[in-house]
């Protein structure tokens, strides 16, 4: 089963988006189970889980969410966010920036899904009702939990170069964000590896364009003052000239008087 995360850092709002309404044998449905039991033993009766059904359009030029891709392969998938709609302005927004981000929302959603992958893991009971039961035990307590420093230093990294995809598939493993990811992964699963995916030329699912090469010239230029000074100098060289073609006999007698004293004296 894929578990696909699409925006969980802002409100205390959590949503299972699905294709369709899980059945009761469905792993989906299992999750939603250990999801809730997450949310009522860590926050009580004041949070809930809801579950959001859309049926996936094929004819539509994108996916809705993101699990839409593996139901069409017939895997078992779904998405968690607090958006009600894909449609919300809000999921696109050039106004989503790092200073929109709820850490304590953001923290509680991921201690949530972190417990319920636990139960889901190790296939614990979620229908408990008592605190003795070992289904209604927290673990991740705050020894073992989520730290909020550390999420805020990924939102920091996340947020300090550019993610678009043409930049990422051109850079490949010297790409520094995916070597962070590769290193953070073999720390804590050891099994980490990049898997490079290969776009079906026939029926391209998605294309990845490359940057566009261009270069980008500055010119120093002058202050604005040097250029009145050199309009003015060269103004007053054209009216000298002028003036020496207009008085040209004039300028040639009186340099030849001038040759005539100098010769005589």
């Amino acid at each position: 089963m894929a578990i696909c995360l699409d925006s969980l850092a802002k409100g205390s709002a959590l949503r299972m988006h699905v294709s369709k309404v899980p059945t009761d044998t469905a792993p989906a449905n299992r999750f939603l189970a250990h999801l809730r039991r997450a949310t009522t033993v860590r926050f009580g009766a004041n949070r809930s889980v809801d579950v959001v059904a859309k049926k996936i359009n094929l004819g539509a030029d994108f996916l809705s969410w993101e699990h839409e891709r593996f139901n069409i392969r017939r895997l078992a998938a779904l998405t968690l966010s607090h958006f009600e709609s894909p449609t919300d302005p809000m999921r696109r927004s050039l106004l989503d920036t790092p200073g929109q981000v709820d850490l304590d929302a953001l923290t509680a959603n991921v201690q949530v899904i972190a417990e319920a992958l636990l139960r889901h893991i190790y296939d614990l009971p979620d229908g408990a009702s008592t605190s003795s039961d070992n289904s209604a035990a927290i673990f991740l307590d705050d020894t073992a939990g989520v730290q909020k420093d550390r999420l805020q230093s990924w939102i920091e990294r996340l947020t300090s170069s550019a993610r678009a995809s043409q930049i990422v598939v051109e850079t490949g493993k010297k790409n520094p964000l995916l070597a962070d990811f590769l290193s953070t992964f073999d720390h804590y699963a050891h099994e980490a590896q990049l898997v490079p995916v290969n776009v079906d030329k026939k029926d391209p699912e998605f294309v990845l364009y490359g940057a566009v090469d261009d270069r980008l010239a500055a010119y120093r230029v002058k202050p604005a003052v040097f250029e009145l000074v050199l309009a003015t100098l060269i103004a007053a060289y054209l009216g000298l000239v002028y003036f020496a073609v207009l008085n040209a006999q004039s300028v040639l007698q009186y340099v030849q008087c001038h040759a005539i004293k100098y010769k005589t004296s």
